[in-house]
């Protein structure tokens, strides 16, 4: 019990040294990406693996809205660093309010009616 919370006590300590706060100069130093890494502790590593994995798929996932954002609003000719909210309610507005957004399992889609505009529905 006591290894346990030894074990505990010392991840807590070296997640405190690794999470710097935002305005120090590790941070600003080593902004940029960040990866899971292994410890080589058997322990930990079965934990690290797990979530090394998810945060892979994460930072997947938030590449590709980034470049969907950037690519519809320049297709709409709006600025890159509009949020896509603001895209959305541009393309629905010169879609005379036709299009909407639907799911597809877990994949936001766009779906229009049969009375779109052709400006639109030709991009």
């Amino acid at each position: 019990m006591i290894d346990r919370m030894m074990a505990l006590c010392v991840v807590a300590g070296w997640g405190g040294l690794l999470m710097a706060p935002s305005g120090t100069a590790w941070a600003k130093k080593n902004s940029g990406p960040q990866e899971i890494e292994m410890t080589d502790i058997k322990s930990f590593d079965k934990v690290f693996r797990s979530a090394r994995e998810i945060d892979r798929k994460v930072t997947s996932a938030e590449k590709e809205v980034d470049r969907s954002q950037k690519n519809l609003n320049k297709a709409l000719g709006i600025k890159n660093d509009e949020p896509i909210g603001k895209a959305l309610a541009q393309l629905n507005k010169r879609a005379d309010h036709k299009i909407s957004v639907v799911m597809d399992g877990t994949v936001p889609k766009l779906k229009a009616t049969d009375a779109v505009p052709k400006n639109v529905s030709d991009g």
